[in-house]
């Protein structure tokens, strides 16, 4: 256990799915009913900036455009 802040990918197969957890620090998928490891803290996607967000609820703070990797990332892609 680490203890300090990295960021993980959530995999839903549909929405209100119980979402798979890709993690590098973790070698296996799992789902996030068996990580009770992570403490969530932001989340986002190409809608959006949230915090906490959890079962679907937070509070929104921004566009996507705020997470400057994510920015990059589309940028490479071409979005």
């Amino acid at each position: 256990q680490l203890d300090q802040a990295h960021m993980v990918l959530t995999y839903y197969e549909k929405p209100g799915a119980i979402p798979l957890v890709l993690d590098n620090l973790n070698g296996e998928i799992l789902p996030a009913t068996e990580r009770t490891d992570l403490l969530p803290v932001y989340s986002f996607n190409g809608g959006g900036l949230w915090t906490a967000k959890q079962r679907g609820k937070g509070k929104f703070i921004g566009g996507s455009d705020k997470v400057k990797l994510w920015k990059d990332l589309e940028s490479r892609m071409g979005g």
